[in-house]
């Protein structure tokens, strides 16, 4: 994807260009995630403890389901600061449980193999880039069709066609999940921490 600056330069763009230009986004009753640092501490804090010490690959998918119980747990109890919605608590538990699902599998072939661990974000990467799903609705912007991207974390740039045949793809993340650079944060600690038990074994 280009950066949205980048792309409003290029084309002589105002500042106003972006998601939020064609389709706004209501914030009422939304979460307040700045306002809960602490919260999502202690939900951090939780997690990390789960993760054993020392752990074998055998280990492995028990582990896993304890650490997504864990954050589902911690992560309803701490969410009166949090203030998120039944399906959107859902929604967070899928994401860590899908991310860490493709982190110990990818553990469990490097091990077979004799490799060195897997690289966390190019798992991240790929599983966010999974997510992707081009909105049907088409906006027009002078002569171009431009048409909102979203991902797990809710919408996440555009796709422009300039002509018939000239497609580009713009990153405007101004408008995602406030929580995706915590969730980001949490799932590479869980990656990280399991690795060195699993190089601790």
């Amino acid at each position: 994807m280009i950066d949205i600056k980048t792309f409003r330069a290029a084309h002589n763009l105002p500042a106003t260009f972006g998601v939020a230009h064609f389709e706004p986004k209501d914030f009422t009753g939304l979460a307040q995630i700045d306002q809960a640092g602490d919260a999502l501490q202690q939900l951090r804090a939780a997690v990390v403890a789960a993760i054993p010490a020392v752990l074998t690959v055998t280990e492995f998918p028990g582990v896993f389901d304890h650490l997504v119980q864990v954050f589902r747990q911690t992560l309803e109890r701490i969410n009166p600061q949090v203030n998120l919605k039944q399906v959107e608590i859902d929604y967070a538990v899928d994401g860590f449980e899908a991310v860490n699902g493709m982190v110990m599998f990818a553990l469990i072939r490097a091990h077979a193999a004799g490799g060195a661990a897997p690289d966390f974000d190019a798992i991240y990467r790929q599983w966010l880039t999974e997510s992707e799903r081009v909105s049907a609705r088409v906006h027009l912007y002078d002569d171009w069709r431009v048409q909102i991207i979203n991902d797990a974390y809710g919408r996440a740039g555009l796709l422009v066609h300039l002509d018939e045949v000239t497609t580009v793809r713009v990153r405007d993340a101004t408008l995602a999940c406030p929580a995706a650079g915590f969730m980001y944060g949490v799932m590479k600690t869980v990656a990280d921490h399991v690795i060195v038990a699993l190089e601790n074994r």
